[in-house]
């Protein structure tokens, strides 16, 4: 495996780590307040609410985020497999360009084999978007329709380098 997919993979396996634990921590704390009784009804604190949101159904939320984060994780295997076969495709393209000695032959080669690195890459992260997005949707439609929730949290935002895109 090359290390720009180590690196996206392991982001990737922290940023839900991290998100994981953000989670746990409000009903850890809730409980801890209450002598470590479990209620039947657990008060979250919205980051984007002012009022407390109760939640009635805990099981009903833990499997909406338990289906959200697996399809999540899904795309993002989706994205890397995506992204290792462009990878191999221009690697394999740019070798084969390089052996030819006509100059203007070589260069259309490189060219054709950039584009299509250019495609691959675009249409990897286009399909990571909409599956991203679309996990959302249906665990925002989850939490509203069979959860009973208005109150959902942020959509957690595309990763970005310091430039502004996911690049390699």
């Amino acid at each position: 495996m090359s290390t720009t997919v180590k690196k996206i993979t392991f982001s990737s396996l922290l940023t839900l780590a991290f998100f994981a634990l953000f989670l746990a921590l409000p009903s850890a704390s809730h409980a801890m307040s209450n002598g470590g009784l479990k209620l039947k009804k657990e008060v979250v604190t919205s980051a984007s609410a002012t009022k407390p949101v109760v939640i009635k159904d805990l099981s009903c939320v833990q499997g909406a985020v338990l289906a959200r984060e697996k399809a999540i994780t899904a795309s993002w295997t989706t994205f890397t497999t995506a992204m290792v076969s462009a990878l191999t495709k221009r690697t394999d393209g740019l070798v084969a360009a390089w052996k030819v000695t006509d100059e203007a032959d070589r260069s259309k080669d490189l060219k054709a084999v950039l584009t299509t690195w250019k495609t691959g890459s675009k249409n990897a992260h286009t399909t990571l978007k909409t599956d991203r997005k679309a996990a959302w949707a249906s665990f925002r439609t989850t939490m509203k329709v069979d959860c009973k929730l208005t109150k959902l949290p942020k959509e957690d935002a595309e990763p970005k380098d310091a430039a502004g895109a996911v690049t390699l």
